[in-house]
């Protein structure tokens, strides 16, 4: 790591395109063993739920819903508000989507360790 940045990047930045209606999981591009955090950024103007699944894009795009007031979900999801960053840490091969209540919003995910 160097003192400008608290991040070692681990793998190419990736993008995932939040919208009224989930696009399809994009993967963790990184196959590497072991966990790996992923920093998110919202560069959109409202809150982008993102949902992630071990098994495929098609899950990760169905797992994609906005917790309502009084509902449970089992779903697996995280808000990351508008202009905000956020750091997880997942399992390579994890699929990524996204949701938003209105509008869009780019959620831009760069992989890397010491968060």
């Amino acid at each position: 790591m160097d003192a400008a940045s608290p991040q070692r990047i681990q793998a190419a930045c990736f993008l995932i395109p939040a919208a009224t209606v989930s696009p399809v999981g994009q993967p963790l591009p990184l196959t590497r063993p072991g966990d790996i955090q992923v920093e998110f950024y919202n560069d959109g103007l409202v809150t982008a739920f993102i949902s992630y699944s071990n098994t495929s894009a098609a899950d990760a795009q169905a797992k994609a819903v906005i917790p309502t007031t009084g509902a449970a979900t089992n779903q697996q999801v995280f808000p990351v508000a508008a202009g905000c960053y956020i750091t997880k840490t997942f399992e390579p091969g994890t699929w990524f989507s996204g949701i938003t209540a209105s509008s869009t919003a780019n959620v831009y995910c760069t992989p890397g360790e010491g968060n």
